[in-house]
């Protein structure tokens, strides 16, 4: 072998051999390019779950407390609906009682209060008090010598209250105290609330 082809076999071996060595390091370098790329995308891909999730949760939250606002403005509306409309009804309920009183049925209920008052005063002297209106249909029925009628100061809406003096105590029948009861322990159902 001449030297001419000497240096050419060495040369295409130098060449084969550096060629061989860049291939492997270009192969090297893409296998860790490679890796680094998913690892990078891994955390890329973690990241941007992360600020979804966040922003998910940012959203609920705003969400949550438009809900909580809507939900509490609908009961405020709804406290001031049933307060008015209670406040109605009781209105209209007083009219009728009002009503009511001017009727032959009521007189002879008041009669009947009376009279159940007397049974209960045993004998014993008792003030009736009722409503000015009344006062002549009470002295008009024949009550007892021992019983006392009275117009009352208060308005009782009709009804009768009674104070037993022997006995240091008082019976109050009056309609006003009745509604007043009623109206204390009267409350709308808030079944349909509850669904809101």
């Amino acid at each position: 072998m001449t030297v001419k082809e000497k240096e050419d076999n060495f040369y295409k071996m130098a060449i084969d051999s550096a060629t061989a060595q860049n291939v492997a390091m270009v192969n090297e370098y893409k296998e860790q390019m490679a890796k680094e790329s998913e690892i990078l995308k891994g955390k890329v891909e973690e990241e941007v779950t992360l600020k979804q999730k966040m922003a998910m949760d940012g959203l609920l939250r705003e969400n949550n407390t438009a809900l909580s606002k809507k939900l509490l403005e609908a009961r405020h509306h709804y406290s001031v609906c049933a307060t008015k409309c209670k406040e109605d009804l009781f209105k209209t309920v007083e009219k009728e009682i009002l009503a009511f009183c001017k009727t032959a049925e009521y007189q002879e209920k008041l009669k009947k209060q009376a009279w159940d008052a007397i049974k209960m005063a045993q004998g014993e002297p008792c003030v009736m008090e009722v409503m000015e209106a009344d006062t002549a249909f009470l002295f008009s029925i024949g009550l007892p010598a021992n019983v006392s009628i009275q117009a009352s100061k208060d308005n009782f809406l009709g009804g009768i209250r009674v104070l037993f003096i022997g006995k240091k105590m008082i019976l109050n029948q009056t309609y006003a105290l009745k509604l007043e009861e009623v109206r204390h322990q009267f409350q709308f159902s808030e079944d349909k609330m509850a669904e809101v």
